[in-house]
């Protein structure tokens, strides 16, 4: 076996230069330690990889995660209306698609907070009313009080705060059918939760906002209640407006969700190897500051990685195996655990957070759906403490073991 080490006395003897100093290119602000010696120049502590990463080889080139993210912004089209801040948390990055084609044709520009970083996990974390919330909701609260700040400075006029009781079923369409919006195949699961802390995000979040600023709904896809909702909740605009536009929203959706599932399904056929699908949550999966940009980890220990929800979830129906799973996350993961487990190509990595109360039920039931001991995975479980160096040396040595 080869190794780079070059011993213990050439360390000792390496002469070297080192400096600190902080990258301003973005909110993160990173220090980072620069390290000159006769053979090269190292960096350490840039988050983002900007210094430390210009000369890795790039094993894996084709960035799923980064392909899917560029589709759903891609429906974000701004205008001249008024402005009305979305925040990239909660169910945003499942159902931006119909908030943007929504708003846009009421006549609202979207203004969404920025990505997040140091300084909005920082501010969430200080801002979180409770100990109890996992991190993804603490870094909720950064996200809410940075269109806050946009807020009172006029930067925009509203911000939208929906609490969303339940989303569109998981069984809700089939891949080779989603053409006609109209077809909705019944499944033995009736409900479509969110987190409870997801159907409360207005009371839990903008208790000190100003409330001339905040719009507001109660939201069910499953039940259908979105144009009565939603045109309580946007004042000036007509019942028809609305009916419209949810309309536009649903068919921006649903195009989102065909586009994914189609690359999803050319991506199963010609995988020819071992490839690794992120299991989550989607306000945790796709937001790789609070994965700790496990993603990236992932390609550059040369395995592909694939988001949950291309995988062909829509396909398949558990609901007997599990009658009482209420959650729409829960059911997705579940449907990915069945799907991984038939298929020798596909292992998983779980991503799972401290103070999670449905996770806590429904990790279990994944270790049982996907073949208990007989599909090894990893679960990665993070809050704002976690080392960066610690998730790394777990995740290496999964990857090392499923070679």
């Amino acid at each position: 076996m080869t190794t780079k080490f070059k011993g213990f006395k050439s360390i000792s003897e390496l002469k070297y230069e080192q400096k600190v100093f902080q990258c301003d290119k973005c909110g993160n602000v990173c220090e980072v330690t620069e390290i000159k010696t006769p053979e090269g120049v190292l960096y350490h502590g840039d988050t983002c990889e900007r210094y430390s990463g210009m000369h890795k080889e790039k094993l894996i080139k084709e960035n799923l995660f980064k392909e899917r993210e560029k589709i759903l912004m891609s429906y974000h089209k701004r205008n001249n209306g008024k402005k009305i801040g979305l925040a990239r948390t909660g169910m945003f990055n499942e159902i931006a698609p119909f908030f943007f084609a929504f708003f846009n044709e009421i006549g609202f520009d979207a203004v969404i907070s920025r990505k997040t970083d140091k300084a909005i996990m920082s501010q969430g974390v200080e801002r979180a009313t409770a100990d109890a919330f996992c991190f993804p909701m603490k870094v909720a609260f950064g996200h809410y009080h940075e269109l806050e700040e946009k807020a009172r400075n006029k930067e925009i006029d509203y911000i939208f705060v929906p609490n969303i009781i339940e989303a569109y079923r998981s069984k809700f369409f089939d891949v080779d059918e989603i053409t006609n919006l109209e077809i909705i195949e019944e499944t033995g699961w009736d409900r479509s939760q969110t987190c409870p802390f997801l159907q409360n995000f207005n009371a839990l979040i903008t208790k000190n906002f100003p409330a001339e600023k905040i719009i507001s709904s109660y939201l069910s896809f499953r039940e259908g209640n979105l144009v009565k909702a939603l045109t309580d909740s946007m004042n000036g605009s007509s019942e028809k407006q609305v009916a419209r536009a949810v309309e536009f929203g649903k068919e921006a959706y649903f195009d989102f969700k065909k586009k994914i599932s189609e690359i999803g399904k050319d991506v199963l056929e010609n995988l020819d190897k071992k490839a690794i699908v992120l299991v989550g949550r989607p306000y945790a999966t796709f937001d790789e500051a609070i994965n700790l940009r496990v993603v990236k980890k992932v390609l550059d220990q040369g395995f592909q990685i694939i988001p949950q929800d291309f995988l062909p979830l829509a396909n398949e129906d558990l609901s007997k195996e599990w009658p009482n799973e209420f959650s729409i996350q829960g059911q997705l993961t579940l449907n990915a655990a069945n799907v991984i487990r038939k298929n020798p190509n596909l292992e998983a990595v779980f991503l799972d957070y401290y103070s999670c109360g449905p996770n806590s039920f429904i990790k279990n039931f994944f270790f049982e759906e996907i073949g208990g001991t007989e599909k090894p995975y990893l679960t990665l479980q993070i809050d704002e403490h976690t080392a960066d160096a610690g998730l790394v040396t777990r995740l290496e040595a999964f990857l090392d073991s499923i070679k």
